[in-house]
């Protein structure tokens, strides 16, 4: 990446912004994740990796579903944080989805 031409920007996480999965198969992995679960394993390349995850990761990642807008699900968690909660939750889990193309979002 060159100074003058910093590249492509990330995705601005609007609260209307949706959340939608790579595949159906990165989707039953990600709903198959325990509730409180710490890390989530990956392989990939045959390297196995533990992404860490943000309190609370399970219980959002069942909620998307490639409909639901990010406040939708902000409001169906059971703990119905405030936005900037919500905010800092779902960023720490979104970093690593998308920095391995597992998760993305449409407008």
């Amino acid at each position: 990446m060159r100074a003058d031409h910093p590249g492509p920007t990330a995705p601005t996480l609007s609260p209307e912004a949706v959340p939608v999965w790579r595949d159906p198969e990165t989707k039953s992995l990600f709903h198959a994740m325990p509730a409180g679960a710490k890390t989530l394993p990956l392989t990939i390349d045959g390297l196995q990796l533990g992404l860490p995850l943000p309190e609370g990761a399970a219980e959002i990642v069942r909620l998307i579903d490639g409909k639901r807008s990010l406040d939708k699900i902000r409001r169906q968690l059971p703990d119905r944080p405030d936005k900037a909660a919500f905010k800092a939750r779902f960023e720490g889990l979104w970093g690593p989805l998308n920095g391995f193309s597992k998760l993305f979002v449409k407008r």
